[in-house]
This record gives C-alpha cells, structure tokens and sequence, in this order.
C-alpha cells in the first residue's frame, strides 16, 4: 500500500501510482493481468526469465506484436463474458461476442508460434480453438441478436424445427387455424 502500486495514496486513485504508469495494454484482460503481476510479483528466477524472454522477442518482432495486439484488440473481455455466462447473466449479445473473440485464437496462435521464443511457443500450443463451440454458436445464433431473449429473434431459423413450426404459427396463425377448420 505506501509503494503506491495500484493506488496513490495521496489522492485515493489510481492517477499518480506505479501501475498508471506502467500500464499500456490494449485490453481490459491485460490490464488485469498487469495488475495481478504487480500485485504479486515472481520471485523465482526461472519464470522471470521466461517472462524476461518473451517480452525480448516481441520488442525484437515489432511486426509480430504489432499483429499480435491488433488480434488481441478485436477480441472481448473473455473473463468478464465468460463469468457472465457461468452466472446466468449472459445475453446473446455476449454470446455472439464469445464466438467472434474465439475465431481469432487460430491467428493469435499462428503468429505466436511463428516467433523463437520458447515460452511464446508454448503459449501457442497450449491455445485450444474451440471450433465446435464456434460452429454451435453460429449454427443457433443470429450474427446480430437483440439484447434481451425476451426480444426475440435470436435463434435462427433451421436450427430448431419445433421453434421453426411455432414461429410459423405465429406468423400465420389466421391461415393455420383456417387450413385445421377445413379438415
């Protein structure tokens, strides 16, 4: 706390503490993340290293983390969606947002992989593109959904024939109950 790593003391925010300083990451996540990283630091010297490495290799391929941020700026805050969704709080909105930060992993992974830094490689390796989940969002969900479920419209149509028949239904729900008076 009188380091003034996440928060000044003197005037009880942010402005004027170490972590306002050193922050300039493009996304929400790694803004976290560096705050996690101050907040408790390595104190073993290998994964210094590891970190030291990566951080080298990526200050060497300024064209790769150029890349590499422009991806990581198109993709949403997967904690906070993810959270969402373990809680019941997600809309499709969110969902549709999922899909569209996963469909970038298969980039970032390439141009991770594509660098000499050990630790970067691995990190690509351990990146798991969740291509089912992406072709079940796709297949369920309308690429620009309401906000709210109650709204309608968010599965689309051939996903799910009972939902299908029953929209159908509503939509033409004078011309149904003539076609079952007929017969």
């Amino acid at each position: 706390r009188n380091l003034e790593i996440t928060f000044s003391m003197h005037e009880g925010g942010r402005e004027g503490s170490l972590i306002s300083i050193l922050d300039k990451t493009e996304t929400a996540m790694g803004g976290r993340l560096l705050k996690k990283w101050l907040s408790a630091p390595l104190i073993k010297l290998e994964p210094v290293l590891k970190r030291q490495q990566s951080v080298e290799e990526l200050v060497a391929n300024s064209g790769i983390r150029r890349k590499v941020i422009e991806e990581l700026k198109e993709i949403g805050d997967l904690e906070r969606l993810i959270s969402k969704v373990c809680t019941g709080r997600a809309n499709p909105r969110d969902v549709v947002n999922i899909k569209t930060s996963l469909k970038k992993i298969p980039v970032i992974k390439e141009l991770l992989s594509s660098t000499s830094g050990k630790t970067l490689i691995q990190i690509s390796s351990n990146l798991k593109e969740l291509e089912n989940l992406i072709t079940k969002i796709e297949g369920a969900i309308v690429d620009s959904p309401p906000l709210s479920l109650t709204d309608g419209g968010v599965i689309k149509n051939g996903f799910s024939p009972e939902l299908d028949e029953l929209r159908d239904i509503s939509l033409h729900g004078k011309d149904w109950i003539a076609n079952l008076q007929k017969t």
